[in-house]
Formats: structure tokens, C-alpha cells, sequence
């Protein structure tokens, strides 16, 4: 059969891409290390080097999964080894569709934070959901459908201001947890408003590690909360003005 130097070119392209449709496309029957031996097969890959390096990529230990078949595993280690399918031949980029569904509270967050390691990575990422608050918690861009056409295109930081967003710290030494701040998280985006209240206007995601930062130069937090409009009431006003 004929390949067509056009034909080569689309598939190149297509090979630096790679993803999941709703749920991982796994055989249930067989081990993670099987699922992934036939994914390097099929793109002509040879040894378990690779195979290696994406179940540590995507936190999957061989130890604790090793002869185990996937059907006794989570929903969140199949989802894992979903990823790590999807990472086999190093693709640049990766979209998922509603990868959240059915994860439970625990699993939603182990995913973000792999959401992140794949994008420190290099790797971007695209993330089709309707879970908007869990995408307000990774996301750096966002496009916004409606009536199957995209009505806004927008970064995260735009939005934000958009929102008037920003997180409200009640401490016991304002001026320490601002120097705090600045030093450990290399923020600009910050004001001390009142005798112990601090509003943060980005950092969103990092409330758990603020505290503990705080916590460690012996700065009480006694409130930390998120300020302003949320995702969703931003993108229910924004279908309203397109319909």
C-alpha cells in the first residue's frame, strides 16, 4: 500500500498527541504491566523502560499492583494507569474528556495534582469537564462552549480579575505573614487591608501549603477563605448574554 507523504505528515502529528475519552480504554482482564506492553506494541516501542517511567510518572508502584488484573482495581488507579497508557511514547499534548467522573473526593485530588506534574512536565493539557469549581483549581486557560461554538476564550489570570477574586488570611501578625509570603511563594499580588487581614490575589490553589507555611514561622491563621465570583456563576451569566 501507497503512503502519501501528506498521510506520513497527519500521522507524525497525530503521534505527539494522545488522551481519554470518558474512561480509560484498559483490558480488565489483564495487569497494568500487560495493558502497557500491548500499548508499546502497538506503537512499535520495544523494552519496559518506557513503561517503567510512566507507572512512576503516574504513581502507580509495581509492588502493590504487580499480578494484580485491573478489574479489581479503583476507579482512581484506573485512572492512573489510563494516563500512564496515555503518556506512552511521549506525547507534547494531552486532552481528557470529563476525567472526573465517578472519582471519589480523594481521587479528584490525587488527579489534579497529576494534572500538574504532567504540565511541570511540559505536556499541555487539555480538559474538557462540566465539574467547573474542580477546573477553577488547575486550569491556566479556559474556553468556553455553548450551543457547540466557543463563546470566550480566556486566561486564568484575566478571569480572576474578571472575578475580583481573591483569598482573605486572617492572621495574628499580618506583617510577618506578608514578608512570609513574598519570601516562600514569591507573590506580588498582595495587600494588607486591615490590623490582620490579608487578601492574596493569586496562589489560589495553594491554600493547604499557606497555612503550613504560615504555621512553620509560628504565624496563627485563624481564617483563609476564597473571595468573590466563582466559575460557575461566571459561565451561567455568559451563556445568558450569548443566548
Amino acid at each position: 500500500m501507497e503512503i502519501h507523504k501528506g498521510d506520513m505528515k497527519l500521522y507524525q502529528q497525530r503521534c505527539r498527541m494522545n488522551g481519554i475519552i470518558e474512561s480509560p480504554a484498559l483490558i480488565p482482564s489483564l495487569t497494568a504491566q500487560d495493558n502497557l506492553e500491548i500499548c508499546c506494541l502497538r506503537q512499535g516501542i520495544k523494552g519496559k523502560k518506557c513503561i517503567n517511567e510512566v507507572m512512576k510518572v503516574v504513581g502507580l508502584s509495581q509492588e502493590d499492583i504487580k499480578g494484580v488484573k485491573v478489574k479489581n482495581y479503583s476507579l482512581g488507579m484506573k485512572q492512573r494507569l489510563g494516563i500512564a497508557k496515555s503518556l506512552i511514547g511521549n506525547p507534547e499534548f494531552l486532552f481528557f474528556d470529563e476525567p472526573l467522573n465517578g472519582l471519589d473526593p480523594s481521587g479528584i485530588r490525587e488527579f489534579r495534582e497529576l494534572i500538574r506534574t504532567l504540565n511541570q512536565r511540559g505536556i499541555t493539557l487539555l480538559i474538557s469537564s462540566h465539574l467547573l469549581r474542580e477546573l477553577d483549581q488547575t486550569a491556566t486557560c479556559y474556553g468556553f462552549v455553548h450551543n457547540g461554538k466557543v463563546i470566550e476564550q480566556i486566561s486564568a489570570n484575566d478571569l480572576q480579575r474578571k472575578f475580583n477574586k481573591y483569598m482573605l488570611i486572617k492572621v495574628d501578625n499580618d506583617s510577618m505573614a506578608e514578608k512570609v509570603l513574598k519570601e516562600v511563594f514569591g507573590v506580588n499580588r498582595i495587600e494588607v487591608v486591615s490590623k490582620g487581614i490579608i487578601h492574596l490575589r493569586e496562589q489560589f490553589d495553594m491554600k493547604g501549603k499557606i497555612v503550613q507555611a504560615l504555621n512553620m514561622k509560628g504565624i496563627l491563621v485563624e481564617e483563609i477563605t476564597i473571595k468573590g465570583e466563582d466559575l460557575e456563576n461566571y459561565y451561567m451569566s455568559l451563556i445568558g448574554r450569548n443566548d
